[in-house]
Parts: structure tokens; C-alpha cells; sequence
């Protein structure tokens, strides 16, 4: 379990590090700024982005590998915005 909790916050901080300069916002952004911005960027539920982005470690492999995929699918959506 602590290998994959440890894996599932590499993911996101990883994640939110590519997106912030896209999203304008620096590396000291509060959660809630990072959320709201993506959010009201990609026309997306401000609950699911805080969810994926700062939400509970997975509970299982297959939560964690449900992680990555919607990690990604944020990440491309504020690419193409």
C-alpha cells in the first residue's frame, strides 16, 4: 500500500507541475487555484479535478492505474484548451 500511495502523489505533483505554467499559475498555486482554473478551463467538474488532482491515495492497483489514466485525460484537456 505505501508504494503505491507514494506512486499515486508522484503521479499527481507531477502532473499539476506540467500543467501550471499552461494553466498561468506558479508553483506555489493553492489547490483550490489550480481546481477552479482547470475547472472553469476545460468546462469540468471543479469536485472530479479536485478529486484526481488531490484526493485519497488508491486503494487498489487497478484504483491507481484509474489515477494515471485520468491524470492524463486532465492533462491533455488543458493542453488542447
Amino acid at each position: 500500500r505505501r508504494a503505491r500511495d507514494v506512486a499515486a502523489e508522484s503521479l499527481r505533483t507531477a502532473a499539476r507541475q506540467r500543467m501550471l505554467p499552461r494553466l498561468g499559475l506558479g508553483a506555489t498555486a493553492p489547490p483550490q487555484s489550480v481546481i477552479q482554473s482547470i475547472a472553469d478551463r476545460c468546462g469540468m467538474d471543479p469536485r472530479a479535478v479536485a478529486h484526481t488532482l488531490y484526493g485519497q491515495p488508491p486503494a487498489g492497483d487497478t484504483d491507481l492505474v484509474n489515477l494515471a489514466r485520468e491524470l492524463d485525460n486532465i492533462e491533455r484537456q488543458v493542453a488542447q484548451s
